[in-house]
């Protein structure tokens, strides 16, 4: 608590911290992890930009706005 005040203009000697006990190879394990969640992150982008931008993507949009879906006027709930 407190960490900032009192490595910013502290008057106290610095605190100290517990050593972590994790490995370069774990750290590098997450990183890989990082890594792969952000490819498919960016998948699911493509994927949505593809699809919003298809042939078909928006072709019923006007059906729906008027709530004529296959042919046929929507029954008001």
């Amino acid at each position: 608590e407190n960490v900032g005040k009192k490595l910013v203009n502290s008057r106290d000697a610095l605190p100290t911290f517990q050593q972590l006990g994790m490995t370069v190879g774990k750290l590098l394990e997450y990183g890989q992890m990082l890594v792969k969640e952000q490819e498919n992150v960016k998948r699911v982008q493509l994927a949505d930009k593809y699809l919003n931008g298809a042939a078909l993507g928006d072709a019923n949009a006007d059906a729906v706005s008027e709530k004529n879906i296959y042919g046929h006027q929507a029954v008001p709930n």
